[in-house]
């Protein structure tokens, strides 16, 4: 966590412009994010080990409290920071970047439409590689609308009077993207759905080709009547009984992930 102090501490809105505190501010908060979910789990772990009444009980809740002060000095310089932050940027730069971001959530939206999938291996191929962008860059998103709410917040506190209408900007976007997280599920679920169903395809065709040489070998006569020729016609038969039950393993499999 003392990095993060740093990182905060860092901060100079004499030396830099809004735009780039803005950026580092946005990877901070994200940063931070996955501290809190490395906190949480530390706060589980020490709360099992008390539970368990553990021999350094007392060094555990030591930690436990240091860890805890620790996180609150960092929230309460993030909210410092964004309030520096806020006091640099003026109304109409902040409404500009909720414009942008919206327009931007809105080309989601189109780009994320589920009526183009296509079904060939190469179109969903393109597909894939496709939404695994359009995902990318709507966690960059979120990000940077977490970043305005959090002006936003700020900003209400010290601006009363602009407060409706800075919220009702970043209600509408925060609404936006849910749009847009829930768009691409539905696209990714659709493009699994055609993946499944083309190795599906693929496996039957495949097992039609296998079935109808199985079947010509079955039919094939054979004049032979010793005994070397028997058992190797038995050999042959009963590989053929196991490729058989692989087979219809391998469809079955095939017919389950359908």
């Amino acid at each position: 966590m003392e990095d993060k102090e740093n990182i905060l501490n860092t901060f100079s809105s004499n030396s830099e412009n809004t735009e780039v505190l803005q950026a580092k501010y946005e990877n901070f908060l994200t940063e931070l994010a996955s501290g809190k979910g490395q906190l949480d789990g530390i706060t589980k772990l020490g709360d099992d080990l008390l539970k368990k009444q553990h021999s350094k009980k007392g060094e555990i809740k030591y930690r436990y409290a240091q860890v805890t002060k620790r996180w609150e000095h960092i929230q309460a310089l993030k909210d410092e920071r964004a309030q520096e932050l806020l006091s640099s940027a003026d109304i109409k730069s902040f409404l500009h970047t909720c414009e942008d971001a919206k327009s931007q959530l809105l080309e989601k939206l189109v780009q994320l439409d589920t009526s183009g999938v296509g079904s060939s291996a190469s179109a969903l191929k393109a597909e894939e590689q496709s939404q695994s962008q359009a995902e990318r860059e709507i966690e960059a998103l979120e990000r940077k609308i977490e970043y305005l709410k959090s002006v936003a917040k700020m900003k209400r506190d010290c601006s009363p009077a602009e407060s409706a209408a800075i919220m009702e900007e970043v209600y509408a976007l925060e609404e936006l993207l849910q749009q847009v997280k829930g768009q691409a599920s539905k696209r990714q679920r659709i493009i699994e759905e055609a993946q499944r169903l083309q190795l599906f395809q693929k496996e039957s065709r495949d097992l039609l080709l296998w079935s109808k040489a199985a079947e010509e070998r079955l039919l094939e006569e054979d004049n032979s009547f010793d005994v070397a020729s028997a058992q190797a016609l038995l050999n042959e038969n009963q590989e053929l009984r196991l490729e058989i039950e692989q087979q219809r393993e391998r469809f079955c499999n095939a017919w389950l992930h359908q």
